[in-house]
């Protein structure tokens, strides 16, 4: 597969939204015009695929049947191979976007071949040599990051990225459309799903990782946006969605 790199100052001077599925993306989606990020770059990671209208048909029933213009500036990114485990993922391969996946697909590589890879970075988590090529690669949200950084994009909003989890229907939940009821929810076979503990144990290690990456966004000239006041990531500048909006 071709290289992620292809992609370096694509969007010079751009600004670009990542999506995460944290549980605030909810509000967002329900109660804000979440349709005016597709102005710019948007960078959709895992399930946060489940909102976007980047092709028809979409296996979410509460998807309209609306399709998004621009696939040069639609991006999905994933680290995570269990994502072909859900239903979401064939929407994934025919959306009208550019898929990036962590190399540790390779032997999944026949089923995507229209997809870009990106290998690990070398250097640890807590450090990033800005001459490096490759992809801060804990998990998918400091990807996505890494490649918009790279991609040229000088602000950067994050959109969904909780960082923890909060209790509904006696359980702890983590994504935005556990909310929903189960017709409304991605589906996959329920041993491939993450459970609290495991997602748990990823949290701190991707602390390291945005401490790296509002280093990277530094040396690049960039801001990154956090939209989201209860986020447990503190290493960004925070703002609401609609302050996000009003930069333009």
């Amino acid at each position: 597969m071709k290289s992620y790199a292809i992609l370096k100052n694509k969007h010079s001077n751009e600004s670009a939204f990542i999506v995460g599925a944290g549980a605030s993306l909810l509000n967002l989606y329900r109660d804000q015009p979440l349709h005016r990020i597709f102005e710019h770059v948007v960078i959709a990671v895992n399930s946060a695929i489940w909102i976007m209208p980047w092709g028809m048909p979409h296996p979410n029933l509460d998807i309209k049947a609306e399709i998004d213009s621009d696939p040069e500036k639609r991006y999905w990114i994933s680290n995570d191979a269990l994502c072909r485990a859900w239903n979401y993922f064939e929407y994934v391969k025919r959306c009208n976007a550019t898929k990036i996946v962590r190399n540790s697909w390779k032997k999944y590589y026949k089923e995507i071949p229209d997809f870009l890879e990106f290998c690990p970075r070398e250097t640890p988590e807590e450090e990033i040599d800005p001459e490096e090529e490759g992809l801060a690669y804990c998990s998918s949200i400091p990807s996505g990051i890494d490649l918009a950084l790279q991609m040229g994009c000088k602000k950067i909003f994050l959109l969904g990225v909780d960082q923890h989890f909060v209790p509904f229907n006696n359980m702890l939940i983590s994504h935005f459309w556990e909310f929903n009821s189960k017709p409304l929810q991605p589906q996959c076979n329920p041993r491939s799903r993450a459970n609290v503990s495991s997602q748990a144990r990823v949290f701190p290690v991707n602390l390291k990782a945005y401490h790296a990456l509002a280093n990277f966004a530094d040396y690049k000239n960039a801001i990154i946006y956090n939209c989201n006041s209860g986020s447990k990531v503190k290493e960004f500048i925070k703002i609401s969605f609609q302050e996000a909006l009003d930069m333009f």
